[in-house]
């Protein structure tokens, strides 16, 4: 019940719940009991939960939670990270009709996900099968930890001090080229909708303070920087959260790149590649002939005179009742991987969303796909 957010999304919510035997103040319900199943996608089409948590430690973390499954059809839920589907966290299965701890998922392993670094994020419960009733979150590093009856006390939230602002690296821009990345805000003592967001740039000829705009709901937002007309170096931004009384800010070094011939690639690249910072013409040339154009392939951060490097499914294969998806990554780009069974006539649906590139091959997988006669993946970068 202590949530920081709790969004409805189709047709379907969290509501307030009071079983005999709840923790706390109560339990919340996923409502309707109608018998709706969101299976994938839920990201963007089932009730979310956001809880802000301060980790002060990164790797494996097991989830647990403590729920009620009315029925068979009322007995899982899904469980990610800063609103990221997660398939080693999702179908978190095994509810009784009682009160019942689980941290099993129908995938047949236990639900985990890690954390790359320290400090805050959201761990997001999502709806998979309306009906459930879910009582308690509980994160654990330790494997073989099992929680009993009501669990341990909840933990303290975040004290009513200033809000929270996760740390936002530095950024690359190209010239007349808009920046966005992420970042996440949280404040125990204010609703999301009440807090206030602005942006300054120490150098308003580069990037004018107006040029600064956020988006996003919740704990997830995002920030895009749009640079000045013809200009390049560097700025530094500073973000700061508002909650009416106190504030918190963040600050991250822009640099800005030029691109001469205006083509999308910044000069420097475009030198390193032995291409033509003043040719705008040789962006949509495919060098190495592999499908990619000279622009693809940097975005992409493959190498454009060699046919080998190239944003590529290197195989599927059938695990049990599952499809598994092999594609080649680049460190720091991010990935959506979508598959569509009726292909060139049906709709691409996502398997899987913002992927974190490794440097190597990554291996996403399609739960169920095997028994289709036949199904289509591609993967795509995430702006």
């Amino acid at each position: 019940e202590d949530n920081t957010f709790n969004l409805s999304q189709g047709a379907s919510a969290w509501a307030a719940s009071s079983p005999s035997g709840f923790s706390g103040t109560g339990a919340l319900q996923a409502t309707p009991n109608t018998g709706a199943n969101v299976n994938t996608g839920y990201a963007a089409s089932s009730p979310r939960l956001d809880f802000p948590v301060n980790f002060v430690k990164t790797g494996t973390h097991y989830i647990w939670i403590r729920g009620i499954g009315l029925s068979g059809s009322d007995d899982s839920c899904h469980v990610g990270l800063d609103g990221v589907e997660i398939a080693t966290s999702d179908l978190i299965s095994g509810f009784g009709t009682g009160w019942t701890w689980s941290k099993n998922t129908m995938d047949g392993a236990v639900a985990t996900f890690n954390i790359a670094s320290a400090g805050i994020h959201t761990v997001n419960v999502w709806m998979r099968e309306d009906g459930f009733i879910i009582d308690k979150l509980l994160l654990a590093v330790n494997s073989i930890y099992t929680p009993t009856g009501a669990g341990p006390a909840e933990s303290l939230r975040l004290s009513d001090g200033p809000p929270l602002i996760s740390d936002i690296p530095d950024q690359i821009a190209i010239e007349d080229t808009p920046m966005t990345t992420e970042f996440m805000i949280a404040d125990p003592s204010a609703t999301f909708e009440s807090l206030l967001l602005t942006g300054t740039s120490s150098n308003t000829g580069l990037v004018p303070n107006a040029n600064i705009a956020f988006r996003g709901c919740g704990a997830s937002r995002t920030v895009t920087v749009t640079p000045a007309a013809n200009q390049h170096g560097s700025t530094t931004i500073t973000i700061t959260v508002h909650n009416g009384a106190k504030s918190a800010s963040d600050t991250f070094v822009l640099t800005v790149k030029p691109d001469s011939d205006g083509d999308g690639i910044p000069d420097d690249w475009e030198l390193a590649q032995g291409l033509n910072a003043n040719d705008p013409s040789d962006a949509s040339i495919d060098s190495d002939g592999d499908g990619f154009t000279n622009l693809q392939e940097f975005l992409a951060g493959t190498a454009p005179h060699d046919p080998a490097s190239a944003l590529a499914i290197a195989d599927t294969s059938e695990s049990g009742a599952d499809m598994v998806i092999n594609f080649t990554t680049v460190t720091g780009r991010k990935y959506r991987v979508e598959h569509n069974p009726a292909f060139p006539t049906g709709p691409w649906t996502t398997v899987a969303d913002n992927v974190p590139g490794t440097g190597g091959n990554v291996q996403v997988t399609n739960f169920g796909a095997a028994s289709r006669s036949k199904c289509f993946y591609r993967v795509t970068l995430v702006p």
